[in-house]
């Protein structure tokens, strides 16, 4: 059995960021509805106000993400993927828009040339993973059903989890080229498996599992070879809440533990608390996987100042400051460290312009999904 090779300690979560929630796939074995990708949309009026363009020179970075809507809510489902310049989101471009189809699991590419995605029609039995050319808008199908999918650093391959043929989740890898795919492990029906990424040599692959058989050991930190060799345990994480995250580069995974919030190599052995008492926040790593994005109080408690914290000095740089205050879940940070992505829960997506403190409102319909920030199109 897997689960008897060697863990590590178990350590309590903090308050990573939020996973977008899947509805399970129907068991039944009908074909999936046609894709039907349409025409550009208009931007629909929401109650956020489309913003004019900002007097800022233009962003080195653009926004990439997903508006999708639900097939629950009047109209839907309906999702768009978005590109935006975060000066002039008003100008958003929509690199592909499905007009009957809900956008389930995304990610960008590392070059950030293309986009995978799962997306289907309400009551379809599967979710196929599509790819689109940011460039071109080309679509190409690239397995026939799956939930969530990962890049490997390089760019070659995805990996992907898929319901089984009974019950249970599988997972898998597909060659992008070739569009080969192999199937790695799988987990029973009812256990939980949560994909995390690959290994900063694209050798392994890191997911969190968790088994109905064992519900008092809570979810557990796994990795995979890319052969489907090799399967062990990292660490236990108990059933406290906050996820594991893995940095950018695949090196290491921001982890709650009782002295607060550490990091740990992704092999296991190698641990360092960064240790402040006073912080409750939501963490997020910096592009170059050196730094945690942090906000905190100012001193005199009128807005949110944004922080990088070195993982190895702890050392702490300044980067902007948020008004109006409030409950934000940071995103993502570009590597410039000119912007920042950051939901408030109860006025919705920003994009944060941190040398400025300007605040953008992201016009959006439905359930978004971040993507990141992308190099500025050429041309």
């Amino acid at each position: 059995l897997l689960g008897g090779c060697a863990g590590g300690p178990a350590w309590p979560g903090f308050q990573s960021p939020p996973t977008t929630p899947t509805s399970p796939s129907s068991p039944l074995e009908t074909p999936t509805a046609p894709f039907k990708p349409t025409d550009t949309p208009a931007p629909t009026p929401t109650n956020t106000p489309v913003p004019t363009p900002l007097p800022l020179p233009p962003s080195a970075y653009h926004a990439l993400w997903v508006d999708t809507i639900s097939w629950d809510i009047p109209g839907g489902p309906e999702g768009t993927i978005w590109l935006a310049d975060p000066n002039d989101v008003g100008h958003r471009q929509a690199i592909v828009h499905l007009g009957d189809q809900e956008i389930y699991h995304a990610a960008v590419a590392p070059d950030g040339r293309q986009v995978a995605f799962t997306a289907a029609p309400w009551k379809a039995a599967q979710r196929p993973v599509w790819l689109v050319d940011m460039r071109t808008g080309s679509l190409t199908q690239l397995l026939a059903k799956a939930d969530q999918v990962q890049w490997s650093h390089d760019g070659r391959a995805l990996a992907y989890t898929a319901p089984q043929e009974i019950a249970g989740i599988t997972l898998g890898v597909i060659d992008i080229a070739t569009q080969e795919s192999r199937r790695l492990t799988s987990v029973e029906a009812g256990a939980l498996l949560d994909l995390l990424g690959w290994s900063s040599d694209n050798q392994k692959i890191y997911y969190i599992r968790s088994s109905p058989q064992s519900p008092k050991l809570g979810s557990e930190l796994w990795a995979i070879d890319q052969d489907g060799l090799n399967a062990h345990k990292i660490a236990s994480l108990g059933d406290r809440p906050g996820s594991p995250v893995l940095s950018p580069d695949g090196s290491k995974f921001l982890i709650g533990t009782p002295e607060g919030v550490a990091w740990i190599s992704a092999d296991g052995h190698d641990r360092r608390v960064i240790t402040q008492p006073t912080w409750g926040f939501t963490a997020i790593w910096a592009p170059d996987s050196q730094g945690l994005v942090i906000s905190r109080w100012g001193a005199n408690r009128s807005n949110m100042v944004v922080q990088v914290v070195d993982v190895t000095t702890q050392s702490t740089e300044d980067l902007g400051i948020i008004t109006p205050i409030g409950n934000w879940q940071l995103l993502a940070l570009s590597p410039d460290r000119t912007w920042l992505a950051a939901y408030h829960h109860y006025t919705g997506l920003y994009w944060l312009h941190l040398p400025t403190g300007t605040v953008v409102p992201v016009p959006t319909q439905g359930r978004i999904i971040f993507l990141g920030w992308v190099p500025r199109p050429s041309g």
